[in-house]
């Protein structure tokens, strides 16, 4: 690669310190947290499920696919989105 001029940069999935990916996305949980607090100081614990969850839902800019979605290979169904068929 090096005759050609091309820069190789390890990324690995494994492990996203190497990459910033993990500064990164802290960055954003720690962002939506202060959103969703505004303020109210003591309950980040409480709030902090859905803050991931909404993090684990929401479209990527650059993939524009959601993290549940490239984990799994499928979109996320909230509880309230399946219905049971009654007789």
């Amino acid at each position: 690669m090096s005759g050609l001029g091309i820069k190789h940069w390890v990324m690995l999935v494994k492990h996203p310190q190497a990459n910033g990916q993990a500064k990164a996305t802290n960055k954003v949980i720690l962002e939506e947290l202060k959103k969703w607090l505004d303020g109210a100081k003591g309950r980040w614990a409480k709030e902090l499920a859905k803050v991931l969850l909404a993090n684990k839902c929401t479209p990527q800019s650059i993939t524009q696919e959601t993290h549940f979605r490239l984990t799994y290979g499928t979109n996320m169904m909230l509880s309230i989105e399946v219905e049971e068929v009654s007789l």
